[in-house]
């Protein structure tokens, strides 16, 4: 029986070796985690209220978002961990800035401009890419098309299982899928096009982000 893996210490060891050049770049592990964390108003509103007014605390923080700052630390540490946020102590607090040379924060940050309610197209758009097997559909379809089957041999995943995660890459614009064949589709958002990019590029060693991260 296989050891149980914490994944959120897995995305914090992904995050160190690809900081410190050590590592061949972030895979499709660490972009599916990335966007899972994004993929929360909660967070985004974070996002927005620190790149507005940086560097906040995390009673700064809870106070210009409603919250209680149990709600604003834990929130604000998935943030550093997924390597959106840095923090820095002065005193008896910590504050927190934005990495701005993250191409996927400032992706996200450019696309929280465009009119929606509560960031739901916004969110829409990154779960697409909130499960790694969406993320191995796309890699794998990258040079084109396949036949259902020949999708589900060459990515690994049971045809039972693809089908759910197909059908929700057809709902969110990212593929379609017609008379037993599946092929990618270029997404209608900016924001869209480029997540779609990172995931076609996520097979190890490339890189998904940094400097490597495509430019639309």
């Amino acid at each position: 029986m296989e050891p149980k893996v914490n994944p959120w210490i897995v995305l914090s060891g992904l995050l160190r070796r690809d900081e410190s050049g050590k590592s061949g770049g972030m895979d499709a592990l660490l972009l599916w985690k990335r966007c899972r964390i994004l993929a929360s108003p909660l967070r985004l509103r974070m996002l927005r209220c620190i790149g507005q007014a940086e560097p906040l605390c995390v009673a700064q923080v809870a106070e210009e978002l409603g919250i209680s700052d149990n709600v604003s630390g834990k929130n604000l540490q998935l943030l550093e961990l997924g390597g959106f946020l840095e923090r820095k102590r002065a005193g008896r607090y910590a504050y927190y800035f934005l990495v701005r040379a993250d191409g996927l924060l400032q992706a996200v940050l450019d696309d929280l401009g465009r009119p929606q309610e509560n960031f739901s197209e916004t969110i829409h758009v990154l779960t697409a890419l909130t499960h790694e097997r969406r993320i191995r559909i796309l890699f794998v379809l990258a040079p084109g098309e396949l036949e259902f089957a020949q999708l589900g041999a060459r990515s690994g995943i049971s045809l039972r299982a693809l089908e759910r995660h197909v059908d929700k890459l057809v709902r969110r614009g990212f593929v379609a899928e017609q008379e037993g064949r599946v092929r990618v589709l270029f997404p209608d958002s900016k924001f869209g096009r480029y997540l779609l990019v990172l995931a076609q590029r996520s097979g190890t060693p490339s890189k998904v982000c940094g400097d490597n991260a495509p430019k639309l």
